[in-house]
Order: structure tokens, then C-alpha cells, then sequence
């Protein structure tokens, strides 16, 4: 890893040799290459396809209620007008 000149002489500034520097350069590098970190960008993507995907779930429940209402209204409707044709006689 290559180390910014101004975090070199911050880290010098601070009493550390150039030697010393570069060691915790180094392991603050293999640290972070074990988990990984999430960011608020990538949470922000993450996020706006969770509501993608909650949506796309919405609107296909919506139309199979819909289509569910529409079935029952039918149903409705078809019985009524067999009990008002039936009970006329």
C-alpha cells in the first residue's frame, strides 16, 4: 500500500519513524480487507432496491385483490339475479 504524503507526515508530525508509519499503513490495509464495510452509498442502493422490490410485491398483491373483488362482485351479481329471475316465478 501506498501511503499519502500527507498522512506520512502526520503520522511523522506524531512522533512516528517513517519505518513505523508505513508498518501500521500496512496493517490498518489487512484489517480492512477482512469485512466488509458497508457505506452509506451502497446502503442508499441497497435501500432504494428494497423499495423497489416492496412495490413490485404491492402492486401484484393490489391486482390480485382487485381481480379477487372483481370475481366476488361477479358472484354477487350472479346469484342476485338468479334469486330475483327464480323468485319472480
Amino acid at each position: 500500500m501506498t501511503m499519502q504524503p500527507s498522512t506520512l507526515k502526520m503520522l511523522e508530525e506524531a512522533n512516528f519513524s517513517t519505518s513505523q508509519a508505513l508498518a501500521l499503513s500496512y496493517a490498518i490495509e489487512e484489517e480492512l480487507k477482512g469485512p466488509q464495510f458497508v457505506t452509506v452509498p451502497i446502503l442508499d442502493v441497497k435501500l432504494a432496491e428494497l423499495k423497489l422490490q416492496i412495490s413490485e410485491v404491492e402492486s401484484r398483491m393490489t391486482n390480485k385483490m382487485m381481480a379477487l373483488g372483481l370475481s366476488a362482485t361477479g358472484i354477487i351479481i350472479t346469484a342476485t339475479f338468479f334469486m330475483v329471475l327464480n323468485l319472480r316465478r
